[in-house]
């Protein structure tokens, strides 16, 4: 679940979701460390989610990791951002369509985060990303992700890729799912709960799928 920390009614939303996902929480989000504490609190498995550069003229946020500033700044960048999320188990990229491109600098930034002893998870925002592959290299544990659940944000649309997401995980062995704290997307996964069991499909958190 991307987007984490923006707001404790929705932390408390996806609390009581009878599905235990993984929170990805943005480190500037006034709620960070809350959401994290909480999360912490509740057993939950939980993931900084990193700003990084897009294609394009989307801001990712606050203290982006960007091609264009020096590999020193874009270390202190992901520093500030691990310190903002206590106890997170790894990294994901939010955007980073540009930056998860360029093999130099994502190597960079995955032996930081090897040095701290934590796993990536390729969002995969783009089909360019070299951040899978570079931390297989660099043997950093690293997942990707194979189902975007809500980029429609309508109920039916998105138990339709949970569906996809359940054929994937029966196809594969496992699937990963990245999805978003929207109201849409809260109400499907409440309604898809029994999906998941008729399908003999268990929700685990995303360290039980790393390739090592």
């Amino acid at each position: 679940m991307d987007d984490m920390g923006h707001s404790r009614e929705v932390a408390q939303a996806v609390m009581e979701l009878p599905l235990p996902v993984t929170l990805a929480i943005i480190p500037d989000e006034k709620h960070a460390e809350w959401t994290a504490r909480l999360a912490r609190q509740r057993g939950r498995e939980i993931l900084a989610h990193v700003p990084m550069q897009p294609l394009g003229k989307a801001n990712p946020g606050v203290r982006a990791l960007r091609t264009d500033i020096s590999d020193q700044e874009n270390l202190a960048r992901l520093r500030w951002h691990l310190q903002r999320v206590p106890g997170a188990a790894g990294v994901n990229n939010h955007m980073g369509s540009r930056f998860t491109a360029d093999g130099q600098r994502m190597a960079l930034v995955l032996a930081e985060l090897r040095r701290h002893g934590l796993f990536f998870v390729d969002s995969r925002t783009s089909g360019s990303s070299v951040g899978y592959r570079t931390a297989r290299n660099l043997g950093v544990a690293s997942t990707g992700r194979d189902v975007f659940l809500d980029n429609e944000r309508q109920v039916g649309k998105i138990l339709g890729q949970i569906d996809a997401l359940l054929a994937k995980a029966g196809k594969q062995g496992s699937a990963v799912a990245i999805c978003h704290p929207y109201p849409e997307t809260l109400a499907a996964l409440r309604q898809a709960a029994p999906r998941f069991r008729a399908r003999g499909v268990e929700l685990v958190p995303v360290r039980l799928l790393l390739d090592k």
